[in-house]
């Protein structure tokens, strides 16, 4: 219904003088992302098409807030130094396109290993940054997942904080972040209001329709001179601050649908609580079927289960014991041996099949994968 809506209206959520009552709705949707995610009152952010574009928009933010205006200007020749970032072996691919896209270069994401659950190992990030530094690198900004695509694992943020704070943080919270609305889940994402910026996904679980990607910055106004522009058909002649609002002062879209809608819709009518009881719901029913292939002598779980994914292959008696087994399939998810898993780990088996579930409903639907080998409060 609130596509429709959007759509009929057809609002161009370009600045507040465009769309002021739009605009006025996506500050409040963003309000109680905001208070979901524990950040700072002062905190700020956008909606976006979705998360590989707000993973975009948080590299172009930091490299403006470590660069300054000469590469904005003189592109990243004018730059002495290469730039790092840092993510572990488990994040999305939309960080290495960010990085290609930005000028920073594929090769400088730095790869962090991650530990027998799938989170980046702290320790080896401190010795990447340090041999970086040794080597006359500098470090841009270190990428947390708080729940990756492949496993779910959410990486300790509060540890990766304290290490970036000097650096910059970005935390791709896309396919996980509102499971923070889940009481079992919350103490998983003690650090990520620490980030410089938040990448999300309500599209996901929140449950609404794509497109819907959201982007929160812990100070929105550190991070307006990377996107902030003059041209006479933009100019802003308001002078309330309200008034003189622009949301292309905040990232690369000039035109934007009027996605707030359908958030501000689900929050207002459901309310966080609901949401995050489903939320809650589908935990469970994961580690319920984690449970299952766990005591069954037929499969084998690949990767803990920290959120709503699970990983699993079939592996009866007969191939376990098998000297055939031992050369094909690598060991259960808790021997030290997974800790030298490749880029996205336990999705690059052939026999691997991954589940997500993530939908509203007393018995969840789920989202079936076969992965094959590579070579806050609503208003009372």
């Amino acid at each position: 219904m609130a596509d429709f809506l959007a759509s009929a209206l057809n609002p161009n959520l370009t600045a507040w003088r465009s769309a002021p009552a739009p605009t006025e709705l996506e500050h409040v949707a963003i309000d109680w992302i905001k208070e979901i995610l524990g950040c700072d009152p002062g905190a700020g952010g956008l909606f976006m098409s979705g998360g590989s574009m707000a993973n975009f928009t948080a590299l172009a933010a930091a490299r403006h807030r470590h660069c300054g205006d000469a590469v904005a200007t003189h592109g990243t020749a004018a730059h002495p130094a290469p730039l790092r970032v840092y993510a572990s072996t488990e994040t999305h691919h939309s960080i290495h396109k960010a990085a290609a896209l930005l000028g920073i270069g594929r090769a400088n994401v730095r790869e962090i290993p991650v530990d027998a659950g799938f989170r980046m190992d702290v320790g080896a990030l401190v010795d990447a940054i340090e041999e970086d530094r040794a080597a006359g690198a500098e470090p841009l900004c270190v990428v947390a997942n708080a729940g990756s695509v492949v496993t779910g694992a959410v990486d300790p943020l509060a540890e990766i904080a304290a290490v970036a704070r000097q650096y910059g943080m970005h935390v791709d919270a896309c396919y996980g972040g509102f499971a923070r609305l889940a009481p079992s889940a919350r103490p998983l994402f003690d650090g990520m209001s620490e980030a410089d910026s938040i990448a999300l996904d309500p599209h996901k679980w929140l449950y609404l329709p794509a497109d819907c990607g959201c982007l929160i910055y812990r100070d929105p106004e550190a991070a307006r001179p990377a996107f902030s522009v003059d041209a006479d058909f933009i100019r802003v002649v308001q002078t309330e601050p309200a008034e003189a609002f622009a949301f292309w002062d905040y990232g690369p879209d000039l035109s934007r649908r009027f996605r707030a809608l359908k958030v501000w819709m689900a929050l207002a009518h459901a309310g966080s609580r609901a949401v995050g009881d489903a939320i809650e719901g589908n935990l469970d029913c994961a580690r319920h079927l984690a449970e299952l292939v766990d005591a069954s002598a037929d499969f084998e779980l690949l990767a803990p289960v920290e959120l709503s994914i699970f990983c699993f292959r079939y592996l009866p008696p007969a191939a376990r014991a098998g000297s055939r087994s031992q050369e094909h399939h690598p060991p259960r998810h808790g021997d030290p041996a997974r800790r030298r898993t490749p880029r996205h780990g336990a999705g690059d088996r052939g026999d691997a099949l991954k589940r997500t579930l993530r939908f509203p409903h007393p018995i969840p639907h789920t989202r079936f994968r076969l992965a094959r080998s590579p070579g806050t409060r609503r208003p009372s």
